[in-house]
């Protein structure tokens, strides 16, 4: 699924034609990710694209993929050492970092930059050329929820180390919840999660109706968990970080709860 929303990321965005857009991509992706599960919640959205997707159009969007790629490699080889040394800053952020880089970058690879942009652009109107209109709508659909991640990135930035600690504390404990109820799945319901004629709420909801009844009793216990643990970590926030959360998470929202193979209910 990573490969599936870097692709798709690549050519409908074009936000990644050079390495500084790539970069900042990674960046954003990361952070969504850590907040309750809102890269799970965009991947959901791109994977119900792929499966509408035919074989000419995922050969395009392979093809795309692959030329960025290495339209990627050829920018990062003409990288100095200082220039990569900012990338690797963990002191910087963000707009920061991308503004610091973009001001070390020589006439020759602002050059390369603006060549890649415009390839890329090149490449997302063809590839939007051969969508259906239900397919472009589930894609303005999946950018939608996507750009949720800018304001989750924003608010990481103003995260005190005790925030940050209860967050990665929570994830700790998310993660060993989704190991334990993992262990619990039968050969035949690790089949469902594997079928991939079966997409989105129906594989979920086939998962759901295969549980027994300590299964369910386990996710309920996750789920639960996971509500205290959201409001340990709310009550820490002020008043602007909030305000931060509440605006990313409208630009990120869906409107239905999905089960996760951490075994609770994810909801927006």
């Amino acid at each position: 699924m990573k490969k599936l929303i870097r692709s798709i990321s690549l050519v409908a965005l074009f936000a990644a034609a050079t390495t500084a857009g790539a970069m900042a991509q990674t960046v954003a992706k990361g952070d969504s990710s850590k907040v309750y599960g809102h890269h799970h919640r965009v991947g959901r959205d791109f994977g119900a694209l792929k499966s509408t997707l035919t074989p000419d159009q995922k050969a395009m969007l392979k093809q795309n993929h692959e030329k960025q790629k290495a339209a990627h490699e050829a920018f990062t080889a003409t990288l100095t050492a200082d220039q990569k040394a900012i990338m690797q800053d963990k002191t910087l952020h963000g707009k920061d970092k991308m503004e610091k880089f973009r001001s070390s970058l020589t006439a020759d690879q602002q050059k390369i930059m603006a060549a890649n942009r415009e390839t890329a652009q090149a490449n997302r109107k063809a590839f939007m050329a051969t969508l259906t209109d239900t397919q472009k709508a589930q894609l303005k659909t999946a950018f939608r929820n996507h750009r949720g991640g800018k304001e989750f990135a924003a608010l990481k930035t103003t995260l005190t180390p005790d925030q940050k600690a209860l967050l990665k504390q929570n994830r700790e404990k998310q993660k060993a919840a989704h190991e334990a109820f993992k262990a619990t799945l039968t050969a035949d319901q690790k089949a469902i999660l594997h079928d991939k004629s079966l997409h989105g709420k129906d594989k979920m909801e086939k998962l759901k109706g295969s549980l027994t009844a300590d299964q369910q009793k386990l996710m309920a216990e996750n789920r639960e968990t996971r509500k205290a643990n959201r409001k340990a970590f709310m009550a820490t926030l002020s008043d602007e970080q909030k305000a931060q959360l509440k605006e990313a998470f409208k630009n990120g929202r869906h409107g239905q709860g999905v089960v996760t193979h951490r075994g609770d209910v994810q909801k927006s």
